[in-house]
């Protein structure tokens, strides 16, 4: 880490005139890669008085002249060494000397710097990669950021996929961004390069189908994000719905993780909002995702041409077994009154397949009303619903609630005991 960091420091620092190693070099051009060379002293040594007495004994060196880059370079090392004795400075300083020493740059003309290499082995090492990465592009703002994954069609589509996320998810400007995909081997490995304006980017042997991937419309992540409540999911999807209405031909996918119950209910939710809006329901698809996932909704962007998003895990609705908690429980309510967007209809039907899955279990109704007469009312309406449908009447329990009549909020819980 301490090279790619070194290398950074030189893209910024710049190198403003360098002959190749092995010719004698210029006065001027050793007086300006001297200059850089304090520079990248005074910047790694810990010590400033330490840094001060290297320029010093460099200042006085006579012997210079007629010199090649490379023995330029190590004359000032010797005096480098002779001064600063820790050894992890001294190794420090001798990378970006050797970077000097090894790069062939044209004079006043800005480089492309290649800040990082790595293999795709796990999230979140690359993340932290990624971080570095944009802690050094955000000190300048002219820089353009080149990623270049290189791997077989499915690994580096993968990785370059997870990175586009994440950079998406910390909200960083995809429009500093190029990305660039080579063939290889089976492991996908990843480049970080840093290009100043004027430079010439890093250029790789492309694919025969990395032409057409790169004109190809792309499947955008426009947000992933935990359930919390929902006021804030409906604040979620407002913002998606203005993505959406941007692109008038996009389709909008919206893939749902966890277990089965947390789908549903929030399934019906964003359905009932979408209603609620008068939005187009055409335009939007539903799918389920891995159902042990902490991470509950994502909102893709689809425009026209482009592959819709595969959940990282699909769930097998047939297979997947609602899991009966320990303690009581709310399975589904309604209620008059509710944040907008947040009414959602009363599941009947769940709450009577759970009940029929666990025969032991019972179910409480509570109802929220203004006078008994209504509540008798609600009370022989639900209770004809369950009970038609092969619910014992032994198994339920009715509860009065009465709401206060100022500012009235009629609902119903039904409550599963195990």
């Amino acid at each position: 880490m301490v090279v790619f960091v070194l290398m950074s420091l030189a893209l910024s620092i710049g190198i403003s005139a360098q002959n190749k190693a092995d010719e004698p070099m210029g006065d001027k051009a050793a007086i300006a890669l001297i200059e850089e060379l304090k520079g990248v002293v005074t910047r790694l040594s810990p010590d400033k008085n330490e840094a001060k007495l290297v320029i010093e004994k460099w200042d006085k060196r006579t012997d210079l002249a007629g010199q090649t880059k490379k023995e330029v370079i190590d004359l000032l090392f010797e005096d480098v060494k002779s001064i600063i004795k820790d050894s992890g400075t001294q190794y420090q300083i001798y990378s970006m000397f050797s970077f000097y020493k090894n790069v062939d740059i044209d004079e006043n003309k800005p480089q492309a710097i290649l800040i990082d290499s790595f293999s795709y082995t796990n999230l979140e090492d690359m993340m932290a990669r990624i971080d570095s990465f944009i802690v050094q592009m955000q000190n300048d703002s002219t820089l353009k950021g080149y990623i270049i994954t290189k791997g077989n069609k499915s690994a580096r589509t993968a990785a370059e996929k997870e990175i586009r996320n994440y950079l998406k998810m910390r909200a960083f400007d995809m429009k500093n961004f190029v990305f660039l995909n080579v063939d290889g081997d089976k492991t996908a490995e990843i480049e970080l390069w840093l290009v100043p304006p004027g430079a010439k980017p890093p250029t790789q042997e492309k694919s025969a189908d990395q032409t057409q991937t790169e004109n190809k419309p792309q499947a955008v992540l426009n947000a992933e994000f935990r359930f919390e409540n929902c006021e804030s999911l409906m604040a979620q999807f407002d913002s998606f719905s203005v993505s959406m209405q941007n692109d008038p031909n996009a389709m909008g996918y919206i893939i749902l993780n966890g277990k089965q119950r947390t789908r549903t209910n929030t399934a019906q939710q964003i359905r009932e909002y979408i209603k609620m809006r008068r939005l187009d329901f055409n335009r939007y698809m539903f799918l389920n995702g891995d159902g042990d996932s902490s991470v509950v909704i994502e909102f893709w962007l689809v425009p026209n041409g482009a592959e819709p998003p595969a959940p990282k895990k699909s769930v097998d609705e047939t297979s997947e077994k609602f899991e009966m908690p320990t303690e009581p429980f709310v399975y589904t309510e309604k209620f008059s009154y509710a944040a907008f967007g947040c009414t959602t209809p009363l599941d009947v039907e769940g709450y009577i397949a759970i009940l029929k899955q666990y025969p032991k279990s019972r179910g409480n109704i509570v109802i929220y009303e203004r006078s008994q007469r209504v509540f008798r009312q609600k009370e022989k309406e639900i209770l004809a619903q369950l009970t038609k449908r092969g619910i014992a009447r032994k198994r339920l329990k009715t509860f009065f609630k009465l709401v206060d009549s100022e500012a009235p909020n009629e609902g119903i819980k039904l409550w599963i005991l195990p």
